[in-house]
């Protein structure tokens, strides 16, 4: 995503997940459409935070993306890895 095609955007939630590296989840107006947009962005040597890794999906998919999250956890605490 170009800052020229983003029409606008609506940060949901974000938090660090470390001193290096912060997740920022955003609802993005995109080429005339609604992403929900992930975002983590690292700390560069000079204290700047760059994007590194991304992934969006059509707010279409969020309930099903929700109930795989829950899924996911569900699954995460079963195991003793949360």
């Amino acid at each position: 995503m170009t800052a020229a095609s983003v029409l606008h955007e609506v940060v949901i939630d974000e938090w660090w997940l470390d001193t290096e590296q912060k997740l920022v989840l955003s609802l993005v107006a995109y080429a005339g459409e609604w992403r929900c947009v992930l975002v983590i962005w690292s700390r560069a040597e000079d204290g700047t935070l760059n994007p590194s890794v991304s992934f969006s999906v059509h707010v279409e998919h969020l309930e099903r993306l929700a109930t795989a999250m829950k899924k996911a956890h569900r699954g995460a605490v079963e195991r003793d890895v949360i």
